[in-house]
């Protein structure tokens, strides 16, 4: 009879264990489970960002196209005031040539802030790629690991 409680008491000490880890386990599968659904955000985030950055890009690209064609079409003009005989002509393509002065300068101030803008999108990726690796890697930068648990 002695040995039947013993052997009681021990199921019960086995059951309780189990119980503790099973517990632990769903603690565990849960925090996974929040990992993964955060994991899952910061690949939406960087997705978007890069989409983002592509449109950026495309405009970037379009503004500097525009950019240099109007940048020979002031070449062009330029060249062509060596051939004007009268004044009238010439004012009237100095005033040309002017506007399209101002027209470049202000594709030069579009295209440099989209370039600061391409470079704050690029900077806001390469830190959620950073904080998506502490993400993946949590042993590696905290105190606390969940397999020290």
């Amino acid at each position: 009879m002695h040995a039947q409680i013993e052997i009681l008491a021990s199921l019960q000490t086995v059951d309780r264990e189990i119980k503790e880890q099973t517990g632990l386990k769903q603690g565990l599968l849960s925090e996974l489970q929040a990992k993964e659904r955060e994991i899952q955000a910061k690949h939406s985030e960087v997705d978007a960002l890069n989409a983002a950055c592509a449109e950026k890009e495309k405009l970037r690209a379009e503004k500097d196209r525009v950019f240099q064609d109007e940048g020979k079409k002031t070449m062009d003009k330029r060249m062509r005031m060596n051939r004007i005989k009268n004044s009238k002509e010439l004012q009237a393509l100095q005033r040309e040539i002017d506007l399209m002065r101002q027209s470049n300068g202000e594709l030069e101030e579009e295209l440099i802030k989209i370039m600061q803008e391409i470079d704050a999108i690029k900077a806001n990726i390469q830190s959620n790629r950073l904080r998506w690796r502490c993400c993946m890697n949590p042993g590696k930068n905290s105190s606390k690991s969940w397999r020290g648990r």
